[in-house]
C-alpha cells in the first residue's frame, strides 16, 4: 500500500491530515484500563472507589475529546471560526472542570479515586509513547500488525535512526 494513501480504518481530517485514530485508540485503551481498575477497586477497596475511578476517568476522556476538537478547530488551515472555538470552550469549562469540581466537592467517592481516574488518560498516553520509544530504539520488536502499518501523520515524534 502506498504510504501516502491512508488506510481505510484511519480517520483523517481533510483540512489538517491529522490521524484521529490515535485518539480513538487512546480512548479505547483508557476505557479498558478503567474497567479493569474499577473491577479491582470494587473488590478490594469498595464501590465508592470504583465509582470514583469510573467518574474521574469519564471526565478525563471528555477532556481529551474536547481538547482534540479544540486543537482541530485552532490548527485548521484558512479562516478560523471563532464562534466554534468559543462554543467548545463554553462547553468544555463547565462540563469538564465543573463536573470534576462537583465530584471532588461531593466527597462520596474518595478524592484519590477521582483524581486517579482523571489521570488515567495521561497514564495511557505516557505508556503508549514509552512503547513507541522502545520499539524505535530497537529494545523490543513491534508486532506484525504494527510493522505492516505505515507511519501515521500523527507520529510519536521519534526519529528512526541507525
Amino acid at each position: 500500500m502506498n504510504s501516502e494513501m491512508p488506510e481505510p480504518h484511519r480517520q483523517q481530517t481533510s483540512e489538517t491530515g491529522a490521524d484521529l485514530d490515535v485518539i480513538r485508540r487512546t480512548l479505547i485503551a483508557v476505557a479498558g484500563l478503567t474497567a479493569l481498575l474499577c473491577l479491582v477497586a470494587g473488590v478490594y477497596l469498595g464501590g465508592a472507589w470504583a465509582c470514583g475511578l469510573a467518574a474521574g476517568s469519564a471526565v478525563g476522556m471528555l477532556n481529551l475529546i474536547f481538547l482534540t476538537a479544540l486543537v482541530r478547530e485552532i490548527v485548521r488551515p484558512g479562516k478560523r471560526h471563532a464562534g466554534r472555538i468559543a462554543a467548545l470552550l463554553a462547553l468544555k469549562l463547565p462540563v469538564v472542570y465543573g463536573g470534576l469540581a462537583l465530584l471532588l466537592l461531593w466527597r462520596w467517592p474518595p478524592v484519590a479515586a477521582v483524581v486517579g481516574g482523571f489521570s488515567l488518560v495521561l497514564v495511557v498516553i505516557v505508556l503508549k509513547a514509552g512503547g513507541r520509544a522502545l520499539i524505535a530504539s530497537g529494545w523490543i520488536r513491534a508486532s506484525r500488525q504494527e510493522r505492516a502499518r505505515p507511519e501515521s501523520n500523527f507520529g510519536s515524534g521519534i526519529e528512526k535512526g541507525g
